[in-house]
């Protein structure tokens, strides 16, 4: 659907999820990201549940913020397509930096229902075109074990999650039928909602996910910022990056020592030469 990408959300959301992807990445690295969240006792953890927490946490930045400056539409506001642009450009970005490979965060992949299999899309141009009267599903995001270097099949993706804007009925029931499927294709489907309440840890099969949009944007944490000079905007943006790092620590107590990652080098080295 033809749509201008939010000006509010797009770039400084761009920076977040490559400042995240980097703490990410390096986490299970012998760097010194790895002796940080050692010495943070954040190994106490078992790995995936970590990592999907703040790959949520993440994902709920993006959400909120295109919850109250979504993109613009001819005639309505475009909500999941403000998240899909941001992910967009992050991978645009990742294939044009040296050094750095095509993001593991997927939007809208293309699922043949018929086939069981990932189909033909942007992401995956070589995966199998969905012929006659086979149907095709596209979660919101899909997120994969690690980055693609050929043709995406099923087994490549970690977990899917599902985005319900207040546009949509963001009762579960409504929307059975469609994650059902989204769990035929990977055991992992997390269902994500701005509104607040409690969270189901990782269970095998569907996890609830509310992302307290309203609690974050009480703490200034989502608003419209300012307009800056192409120099001043690389600071502007890492910035932001480190505005949002508090967010984390607010929902996940201990991740607290995460903060120290914003003074470390390579988050930096991340986000100042992306041209973001």
């Amino acid at each position: 659907m033809p749509h201008t990408s939010s000006k509010v959300c797009q770039k400084p959301g761009v920076a977040f999820v490559l400042g995240v992807s980097a703490i990410i990445e390096d986490q299970f690295a012998p760097t010194k990201y790895g002796e940080f969240y050692k010495n943070c006792k954040i190994n106490m953890y078992p790995k995936e549940v970590v990592k999907n927490l703040i790959e949520n946490e993440m994902f709920c930045v993006l959400m909120c913020c295109c919850n109250k400056f979504p993109a613009k539409g001819k005639y309505k506001n475009i909500y999941q397509g403000c998240v899909k642009d941001i992910l967009d450009e992050v991978d645009e970005l990742k294939k044009g930096i040296k050094g750095l490979p095509k993001s593991r965060f997927v939007a809208e992949p293309t699922l043949n229902v018929d086939l069981k299999e990932v189909g033909r899309g942007r992401m995956n141009p070589d995966g199998p075109p969905k012929q006659g009267d086979q149907s095709v599903v596209r979660p919101d995001i899909g997120i994969l074990k690690k980055v693609p270097f050929g043709i995406i099949v099923i087994d490549d993706f970690e977990r899917f999650i599902e985005m319900k804007f207040p546009t949509e009925q963001m009762d579960l029931k409504n929307h059975s039928e469609q994650i059902n499927l989204y769990i035929d294709f990977k055991k992992d489907v997390v269902f994500m909602t701005p509104t607040s309440g409690i969270n189901n840890l990782f269970n095998t099969g569907l996890s609830n996910w509310n992302c307290n949009c309203e609690d974050k944007e009480n703490k200034n944490l989502i608003q419209e910022g300012e307009l800056y000079s192409p120099v001043e905007e690389k600071d502007y943006n890492y910035t932001m990056f480190c505005h949002y790092m508090e967010i984390i620590p607010n929902l996940i107590p201990w991740t607290s020592c995460l903060k120290g990652l914003r003074g470390l080098g390579g988050v930096g080295k991340i986000l100042k030469p992306s041209l973001i």
